[in-house]
């Protein structure tokens, strides 16, 4: 159910972000997931900023682990500052069994996404 919301929720932010010219600052995000050291392919990356009406940037991994995020349909990255990053299984392919608190609210996840290109790897482990 939750992966489903993600998914609608990010579909409204495709259809509405072509709203204003420029919309805000955004830098480069990308890097690897891994789990117990192994690239954990096809499962969604979900930036969540901490800052009060912020948008959340996607992206899902390809079979290597590799993501890099998108904004909107037609804006990669994401906006700089503190965020919260949930990993959820894809239903795009093979799911691999990641810890529920990796796709909480609750994350332990926590990132910085600094102005410019971003280099973000997560890694994860089964405990």
């Amino acid at each position: 159910m939750k992966f489903l919301l993600s998914i609608l929720l990010f579909l409204m932010v495709v259809v509405t972000g072509g709203c204003g010219s420029d919309g805000p600052e955004l830098a480069h995000v990308e890097g690897i997931v891994t789990l117990n050291g192994n690239p954990l392919p096809d499962h969604l990356v979900e930036f969540n900023p901490q800052a009060e009406g912020g948008t959340v940037s996607m992206s899902t991994t390809d079979s290597e682990g590799h993501y890099s995020l998108q904004f909107t349909r037609d804006k990669p990255g994401a906006t700089p500052g503190h965020h919260m990053v949930r990993i959820l299984n894809s239903s795009a392919g093979p799911s691999k069994v990641i810890p529920s608190h990796y796709a909480s609210f609750d994350s332990p996840l926590a990132v910085t996404v600094e102005r410019g290109p971003n280099t973000v790897n997560l890694e994860l482990t089964s405990n």
